[in-house]
């Protein structure tokens, strides 16, 4: 199991690679957080729930996570960079099924990838947030 730091462009980011490594997981979760989250200090990615789960399993849990960071106020405020930062997981991962994961915030904007990128992923897993008011 491996949880570390990296980094794409301006986005820092997390991800959780279980035992069985990459290329034979075939699938990859996009956690995005809520407002609690914002800002640089990357530990706080690390603290959510999933991530917790996934390092409870000692390397089992069978998807790869990966968990941007967002930096400014808002998803929306970046929305473009985070669009840029999915095609970018797609083509490091070449995993066979994408899922999106969000809550608060994230789920806002998990909406929101859905609709402009629908055939990005298969599921989605979303708590406490809405559609895009328009």
């Amino acid at each position: 199991m491996l949880i570390e730091e990296r980094k794409y462009k301006n986005l820092r980011y997390v991800i959780y690679i279980p035992n069985k490594g990459v290329e034979k997981t075939n699938k990859v979760i996009l956690q995005l957080h809520g407002t609690g989250a914002r800002g640089n200090d990357i530990q706080l990615i690390k603290n959510i729930k999933m991530f917790e789960y996934a390092s409870s399993t000692n390397g089992e849990f069978p998807y790869v996570i990966v968990s941007p960071q967002c930096f400014a106020d808002s998803w929306f405020d970046i929305f473009e960079q985070l669009q840029d930062f999915v095609k970018y997981v797609k083509e490091e991962y070449r995993a066979e099924e994408y899922f999106i994961a969000g809550y608060s915030m994230g789920a806002y904007t998990s909406w929101q990838l859905i609709q402009t990128m629908p055939e990005m992923f298969k599921k989605a897993i979303l708590c406490c947030g809405g559609g895009a008011y328009w």
